[in-house]
């Protein structure tokens, strides 16, 4: 049994159809991911260059979170601020 037989035709019969129907419904599923219910406490929003920037700099550092100091997080909190002002000033 196949969950989406006219997908599975499509991509069988026209690899470019099918492929750019799937980047349409990931455009589309994108769109709602930041919709928030009304009345509801829990925001969704698109992670501003702070967080993007804080993130990486976690992977990069964070080789045992249980050894992290508050002082190397607020470092990295710090850091990524400084980052993301540079670049929204249109530096590096």
């Amino acid at each position: 049994m196949v969950a989406n037989p006219e997908a599975r035709d499509l991509a069988v019969s026209d690899q470019a159809a099918y492929r750019k129907n799937v980047d349409a419904c990931v455009r589309e599923s994108q769109k709602s991911v930041f919709v928030n219910n009304p009345g509801c406490t829990t925001r969704f929003t698109e992670d501003e260059a702070c967080h993007v920037i804080l993130r990486g700099l976690m992977k990069k550092r964070l080789n045992d979170p249980a050894s992290m100091t508050r002082s190397q997080v607020l470092e990295m909190v710090q850091a990524s601020g400084s980052q993301a002002a540079a670049q929204a000033a249109g530096g590096s």
